[in-house]
């Protein structure tokens, strides 16, 4: 237990780390790493060549292939958010949350947006990676051009846990989304 732990407190300073090894991009307003970054949202693989010397400094070393290929996805949906938002949104809440704050700021908070509804069911149900980064990305780019903040860490730490056999993640972002809910200003 006391491992599990230690792990998964590493696990939560490796994506803390990262993540702030990405903000200079953005303040700097370095528009090329922006856009290098966010192509790998295009590409078949989740990556372009162009991206490796943005990312692979910001690595952690000895991470998994499996774990590289989460932090190039978030690396690649945070420059797109980058791109898109007037101005950064600072957020500590569950992805599911974000999406439900978007559906309420495209529904004036009367109902839940059915076609926000219908993308999260289906990424919710989903074990693909390939299902899920393009269902991320269409996600990230409506909250970027509706300036509604994701928690970048915490997104790469629930997509480490994504595919566990309890599904722990996509019930909290369940509960995040449809479950009671306080006055969004």
């Amino acid at each position: 237990m006391k491992e599990r732990r230690e792990r998964t407190a590493a696990l939560w300073r490796c994506a803390f780390d990262f993540i702030s090894r990405l903000k200079p991009f953005v303040e700097r307003k370095d528009r090329a790493a922006l856009a290098a970054l966010s192509r790998g949202l295009n590409a078949d693989t989740g990556f372009t060549a162009d991206m490796h010397r943005y990312l692979v400094p910001l690595l952690p070393n000895g991470i998994s292939r499996r774990n590289e290929d989460l932090f190039y996805l978030v690396a690649a949906l945070y420059a797109r958010w980058h791109q898109l938002a007037s101005k950064p949104a600072e957020t500590s809440k569950s992805f599911g949350r974000s999406l439900r704050e978007l559906s309420d700021k495209i529904t004036g908070g009367a109902n839940v947006n059915p076609g926000i509804e219908r993308e999260f069911i289906a990424m919710l149900s989903t074990t693909d990676r390939e299902d899920l980064r393009v269902r991320l990305r269409i996600a990230v780019t409506r909250m970027g051009r509706e300036g509604v903040g994701v928690d970048w860490v915490r997104l790469l730490v629930d997509l480490h846990w994504w595919n566990r056999g309890d599904r722990r993640v996509q019930r909290q972002w369940a509960k995040d989304f449809w479950g009671a809910r306080e006055k969004i200003a």
